[in-house]
């Protein structure tokens, strides 16, 4: 019955929702929910194993909070992707129609899909050096946790992939508007024209059903995507610049760094990618008037080169406030300990929250559980 309505809800197209699809989605869901009530039990589990909780001492916190993050937004958009099913289905038929329109040839690896593959790969990458990085403890926590991640960087991906198609069509349409200035028949000019037109109401349609369809997506992930960026860029440039650890634990260190990428890479080019489409619209619009477009997150922002601008500055104004925070803690452990010892911190097993400390001085190393 619930297929029916789907189906019903869905202009007809290349792409409809079947029961194949609605499957797979509904796995993905009850894959998030258990990840989230496993990963629920787990911090509940290393909250109870510590004594005292001081976010300054170490990077417990940074790493509590990326993994509750995550935990918390993805079966969030998990189930809102499912919910308005028909209507991403529906952008992917008009998808379609704009791809079948296609006038000019172009390579099928163009610079943005080579980018989309090449963050894939470093995903993948960085998946596996954590594998061997660092012990799997809780084998059934972390594997569930990977697949999770991978729905937020698909709806980024597609995104991403439906501004290049809407970029092309615009491109199209300038490059048809400057031919159309040799063509000598009225008729043909005029024809040529109404074409045109219908073509760019269908563009508008298309971006505003885009951003309409996946506009609180786009708001949760980007929200989760500003805490990730935050807490990893304090994790690594404390650790490895501040504390010098990178020798304790080279592979999880450059493991970090390969996510810290993969956050960085598939921000920027969604915000590229969306502005470098409206430019096209806005050459358009220089030759003819057309309604106001943008590409938003459920309209609280637009997703453009100034939007990525703006939030630089406010991650480096928090960032700035971590590591002032963070500084003070670090005093108080190095005036509660001898003279001439280093306190560095070892991650014992995935997520790192089981915190192990290595203190050494010039005659004795110890090993300290936390």
């Amino acid at each position: 019955m619930l297929n029916r309505l789907f189906i019903f809800a869905v202009r007809v197209g290349c792409f409809h929702v079947s029961k194949a699809g609605l499957a797979l989605w509904t796995a993905q869901l009850l894959l998030q929910i258990w990840s989230l009530v496993r990963m629920s039990f787990y911090l509940i589990k290393t909250i109870n194993q510590r004594i005292k909780i001081e976010c300054s001492k170490d990077f417990y916190c940074s790493v509590f909070g990326s993994l509750l993050a995550n935990m918390v937004i993805n079966p969030i958009v998990v189930s809102l992707v499912l919910a308005r099913l028909p209507q991403s289905i529906d952008v992917l038929n008009m998808t379609a129609r704009l791809l079948l329109r296609n006038r000019y040839p172009r390579h099928w690896l163009t610079p943005n899909m080579f980018f989309i593959v090449l963050l894939m790969f470093v995903f993948i990458v960085k998946i596996i050096m954590t594998i061997k990085s660092t012990p799997q403890k809780y084998p059934e926590l972390f594997y569930p946790f990977v697949l999770t991640k991978f729905v937020p960087l698909s709806i980024i991906l597609l995104k991403s992939v439906l501004c290049v198609v809407a970029q092309n069509s615009y491109e199209d349409i300038n490059r048809e508007l400057e031919e159309i200035y040799h063509v000598q028949s009225n008729y043909n000019r005029a024809t040529r024209l109404i074409e045109l037109m219908n073509d760019h109401w269908f563009l508008e349609d298309y971006i505003e059903s885009m951003t309409d369809t996946f506009g609180p997506e786009i708001l949760l992930i980007t929200t989760n995507i500003y805490i990730q960026f935050l807490l990893y860029s304090y994790m690594i440039i404390w650790q490895v610049v501040v504390r010098c650890e990178i020798m304790l634990n080279t592979m999880l260190y450059i493991s970090l760094l390969f996510e810290l990428i993969v956050i960085i890479g598939q921000f920027i080019y969604m915000c590229y990618i969306c502005d470098a489409s409206l430019n096209e619209l806005r050459l358009f619009t220089l030759r003819v008037n057309s309604r106001k477009v943008k590409v938003t997150a459920l309209g609280f922002f637009d997703i453009n080169l100034s939007f990525l601008f703006a939030s630089i500055g406010g991650i480096l104004t928090y960032f700035l406030v971590f590591v002032q925070f963070q500084m003070e803690g670090y005093k108080r452990v190095l005036e509660t300990n001898p003279p001439n010892t280093s306190v560095s911190e070892y991650c014992y097993s995935w997520p790192c929250l089981e915190a192990v400390y290595i203190v050494k001085n010039s005659t004795i190393s110890n090993l300290t559980r936390v």
